[in-house]
């Protein structure tokens, strides 16, 4: 014993003191709810939960305890932390609230301080102490204005808040060509780079000319308190415009083709006409026709009308080739690009039409605030097909390449297809088809299931089944079979099955699988797996196999999915060499039969609807003796691995 005690002596001195253990208090406040942190010699910990609070656990001496809830002060009570069961009560007093909006548009998004403390852009609900407040505010170039409230407890103070006068604009010019005269109002001012810091808010005439290049013209709007940035392009006969507007969350679009926020635009337009079209929530879509000059930007500010009620939507159609032409119920509506509004609410009717093409006849619904866009591309000559589907926003495809919006009353060339239609978060419908010149190509209904979310992600390698009728088919690498192709189909609604062919070169392998599982809630699943199979090499090499798996998944969202497996293993090989060195005879021939426990995961990542990839890494910790077949790899001379990896990709189907 006392030779016990001289070495635990060594052992015990560097131990030192313990640290002190953490107490069980109960923490209540009134009203319930609040959020409470600890500060412990003024390090403030992350929130330990929500009152109340039964054994919230918290270190022995002088602790604060820190109370937040919305439309309360916050609350601080300093305890002295003793024993366990120990009580902390607080009671919560009514904050006052300042609900500061923009009195005009010039306040927008202005930034404001509160009593000096910056607190952000406009508008703002900010919980303050009762009594009176300084509110400043600044926008940039606008002076700042400062105004002093007061508010009592527990009252919410609407307060609209402006900015002061307006400041000088400014004016920056740049060119493609280094050393560009520029010149505002035909009056020379500099070479490009060029900035007009003070200028004056208003419209100027610029030009900027570069030697043996087309001048390049265009009319800049000078905000105040803002820089107008002009681009000029001299080096090439592409056009550019540009499209500002004050409507807050404007969008532009160009030709059909969406541009952005407001103020957004391009710099490789062909010149001539284009389809301008700015849309607005509240307010009347603005559509017109604009003109881009050659080598030229244009700088286009517009205004969008306020609407009464809530707008209908419009019809914006594009097609190939240019210059067909459309109808909307039975009215002409121009040539493509084309833009119909003012049209009632409820399905319409569209024939686009090209001579020498089969037209297209297809429907669409506009609503308030709802727009129809479609796009298609006639085919001249060919043979009539008719698609039809229930599914709105659906297109269709034959061999990858868009025909056009569903439903499709349209033109296909003769040839064989593969026909496909597809939707947003739908499942696709697929057909096989052969045009044969002459012959209608027939009708077709094409029915899209909507898929639930947790289905818009489908994942094999997870505790998920395939669902019915749905096939996968994988391809992947890695150690320490080098390559494997599964294949899978969905039977019933919890069960799947599959075969796999994987092979290292001195064993090619073959598998059988069967997976059932079950998906308990959006976030959670788990199944279990059985896979059975073996395999052959060269030398008279064979090997079976029979394995268990049970799998869990989380699905952080519908696109990926974590999964962790536990597996138990029998295997039985055949392999008549030593184990770390595969030239010489083993010293026992007869088959090698071993079982096995092993672990691990994979992440999975749903790229699209059809395409996913995937990781995996599995470990065997525990085994009734090391597999000869694995070990001395090209001459490795090293035993069995016990660590496995896979990286791949499915495509379902």
């Amino acid at each position: 014993m006392l030779g016990l005690v001289l070495l635990l002596l060594p052992e015990l001195a560097l131990a030192g003191p313990r640290p002190p253990r953490a107490r069980s208090v109960r923490v209540t406040s009134t009203p319930p709810g609040a959020v409470v942190r600890v500060e412990t010699a003024g390090v403030l910990s992350e929130p330990i939960g929500a009152t109340p609070l039964r054994r919230a656990k918290v270190l022995p001496g002088p602790q604060t305890f820190v109370f937040r809830l919305d439309g309360y002060e916050e609350l601080r009570v300093p305890v002295e932390v003793k024993r366990h069961g120990q009580k902390v009560e607080a009671r919560l007093l009514q904050a006052a609230v300042l609900d500061l909006t923009a009195a005009d548009a010039h306040a927008a998004h202005a930034e404001i301080s509160v009593d000096g403390v910056p607190r952000g852009v406009l508008p703002q609900r900010l919980q303050v102490t009762p009594g009176r407040h300084l509110i400043e505010t600044q926008r940039d170039g606008r002076a700042a204005r400062s105004q002093w409230v007061e508010v009592a407890r527990g009252q919410v103070l609407t307060v609209a808040v402006a900015v002061g006068d307006v400041d000088q604009g400014g004016l920056l010019v740049t060119a493609d060509v280094p050393g560009a005269e520029v010149l505002i109002g035909g009056v020379s001012r500099g070479k490009a780079p060029f900035l007009w810091a003070d200028a004056p808010p208003g419209r100027v005439a610029i030009e900027v000319r570069a030697l043996d290049r087309p001048p390049f013209r265009a009319t800049g709007e000078i905000a105040a308190g803002r820089r107008t940035t002009v681009a000029a392009v001299l080096s090439g006969a592409r056009g550019g415009l540009k499209v500002s507007t004050a409507t807050p969350g404007a969008e532009v679009w160009l030709d059909g083709r969406r541009l952005g926020p407001a103020p957004a635009g391009s710099d490789d337009l062909a010149p001539g006409e284009h389809l301008l079209e700015v849309l607005a929530a509240g307010h009347e879509p603005l559509s017109e026709t604009v003109e881009v000059p050659s080598a030229q930007r244009r700088l286009l500010v517009v205004q969008l009308a306020p609407t009464e009620g809530a707008a209908v939507g419009p019809v914006i159609v594009d097609a190939t080739p240019q210059g067909a032409e459309v109808r909307v119920d039975g009215r002409d509506a121009g040539s493509v690009p084309a833009l119909v509004q003012g049209l009632p609410a409820g399905e319409r009717t569209v024939v686009i039409s090209a001579p020498g093409h089969i037209p297209v006849t297809t429907r669409c619904r506009v609503g308030p605030g709802r727009a129809c866009r479609l796009k298609a591309a006639l085919v001249a000559g060919g043979e009539r097909i008719v698609v039809r589907t229930s599914t709105e926003g659906a297109s269709l495809y034959a061999n990858g390449v868009l025909l056009g919006p569903l439903p499709y009353d349209g033109g296909i060339a003769p040839g064989s297809y593969a026909l496909e239609a597809r939707a947003d978060n739908h499942s696709t419908w697929s057909q096989q088809l052969t045009v044969m010149a002459g012959m209608p190509a027939g009708v077709y209904d094409a029915s899209l299931a909507e898929l639930r979310p947790e289905e818009r992600g489908i994942f094999p390698h997870a505790a998920d089944a395939l669902p019915p009728r749905r096939m996968a088919l994988g391809l992947s690498a890695g150690w320490v079979h080098h390559f494997e192709a599964r294949f899978d189909v969905g039977i019933l609604s919890f069960l799947d099955a599959g075969v796999a062919l994987r092979t290292f070169g001195r064993l090619t392998e073959i598998e059988a699988r069967a997976k059932a599982a079950h998906r308990f809630t959006p976030l959670l699943s788990a199944g279990a797996q059985v896979r059975t199979g073996g395999g052959v090499g060269p030398d008279e090499i064979d090997s079976g196999f029979f394995l268990v798996e049970a799998l869990g998944s989380v699905h952080l969202e519908p696109r990926v999915a974590l999964t962790l497996l536990l597996a138990f293993d029998i295997t039985s090989d055949d392999y008549p060499f030593a184990e770390t060195d595969s030239d010489v005879p083993a010293a026992d021939t007869e088959r090698q039969v071993s079982t096995g426990f092993r672990f691990g995961g994979n992440v999975a990542v749903a790229i699209t609807e059809r395409w996913g990839a995937f990781a995996s890494i599995e470990w065997t910790p525990l085994r009734s003796a090391s597999r000869r077949i694995l070990g001395d790899l090209y001459g490795s001379g090293d035993e069995a691995s016990y660590l496995w990896f896979r990286l791949g990709a499915s495509v379902v189907f």
